[in-house]
């Protein structure tokens, strides 16, 4: 029997630890850390090896090593390798403002407006079947109502015959949250998987971080207009030594990723707890959460990201209680 080989799969090294823990697999759900050949899931489709989704999907499930062996998180639900994290299928767009991309991650977030309707205040992205990814100070106090999945533009999603509107089951956000540690979880209804629905990657903890990042959302632009199409803008990393929001508030540099400095092309009000994300070898990758910037959003000056390589640990410590 061919058994597929995933010793090479993890590019850092891991303590002799974690068999028999519990852990959160790639699509969301409470496993076991175990040995490969223990899990029925990785039995059934190893001979599937040439398969660059099945390679990742167990890649992501790597949660510690016995032996020289690694263990994979485990779970008995029939699991779907095949589903990849980071893909997006392109389309045709009319004008530059929509992008020619839809990003299937994105995740609108409604807030409760006293008797109006619901509005949209800031926004996440999807990283398993289960939880959204968004900013602490996106959750803290706030009224949260329900998620929209699935769509690109605000103004009429109810209409879009790909939109997805959520319950929120529970909420949760980083117990040390003032300026720093801003980064918070959603869990939702279990939501599938389609072209208009999808999770994003999230890194290694010591993948590289990229020179340049793509950020996209909805929210206001230099002249304090809210955009119903999701806007997108390609900025650069920062030095911490140049990243005044963060230093001036004595934030430890390994929490956060600085990005930005252009004329016109920062985040703004309305985006807080999107992704800072690139595309790497596993597909787009989310690196950061839109934290907080300049109140000028047109000026430049660089923004703060939580640095989500930093918070690997605490998300999946997060999930697990959330789940149970």
């Amino acid at each position: 029997m061919q058994i597929l080989c995933i010793c090479f799969l993890l590019p850092f090294a891991l303590s002799e630890s974690g068999i028999n823990k519990k852990c959160i697999t790639p699509h969301g759900a409470i496993g076991t850390c175990q040995e490969a050949t223990s899990c029925p899931l990785f039995l059934k489709y190893h001979q599937f090896s040439n398969s660059s989704a099945v390679r990742k999907y167990f890649k992501q499930s790597i949660c510690g090593e016995r032996y020289n062996m690694k263990l994979i998180c485990c779970d008995h639900i029939d699991s779907n390798p095949f589903e990849e994290c980071g893909a997006q299928k392109e389309e045709k767009s009319a004008t530059s403002d929509d992008s020619a991309k839809h990003f299937p991650w994105m995740a609108a977030i409604q807030y409760r407006n006293g008797n109006e309707k619901p509005v949209f205040k800031c926004q996440g992205f999807l990283i398993n079947q289960n939880f959204i990814l968004t900013a602490a100070h996106c959750l803290k106090n706030s009224g949260i109502h329900s998620v929209i999945l699935g769509v690109s533009n605000l103004s009429n999603y109810a209409e879009q015959e790909s939109h997805k509107k959520l319950k929120i089951l529970n909420v949760s956000y980083h117990e040390n949250y003032k300026v720093a540690d801003d980064i918070g979880l959603i869990r939702i209804e279990s939501v599938k998987y389609g072209d208009k629905i999808r999770w994003i990657c999230l890194p290694s903890k010591n993948a590289p971080i990229p020179d340049w990042f793509t950020v996209r959302g909805w929210g206001m632009n230099d002249e304090k207009s809210v955009f119903t199409v999701t806007r997108q803008n390609f900025i650069p990393s920062i030095s911490y030594s140049h990243c005044p929001h963060a230093w001036r508030r004595n934030i430890d540099e390994s929490k956060i990723i600085c990005a930005g400095g252009e004329l016109n092309m920062d985040v703004c009000d309305g985006d807080s707890g999107g992704a800072l994300m690139n595309k790497t070898e596993l597909g787009w990758t989310a690196f950061g959460i839109v934290a907080f910037g300049s109140r000028d959003c047109s000026r430049g000056d660089p923004g703060v990201y939580t640095k989500i390589q930093n918070y690997l640990d605490w998300l999946d410590r997060t999930m697990i209680e959330m789940l149970h």
